[in-house]
């Protein structure tokens, strides 16, 4: 479970490091989006399992 967790913080990263090259007036905001996922990543709650 861990492993899929992880793999889920890596491309919700890249999403954001994609979306942050879009749209580099969003940089501040984004920044501080990576920093929390990587931060409370091991939290999320993979979508459709409780």
């Amino acid at each position: 479970m861990d492993k899929l967790i992880k793999e889920h913080v890596k491309m919700i990263v890249k999403d954001l490091k994609q979306a942050e090259k879009n749209h580099p007036d969003l940089k501040p905001v984004l920044e501080v989006a990576i920093k929390d996922v990587r931060e409370k990543g091991f939290k999320l709650q993979p979508a459709g399992k409780k």
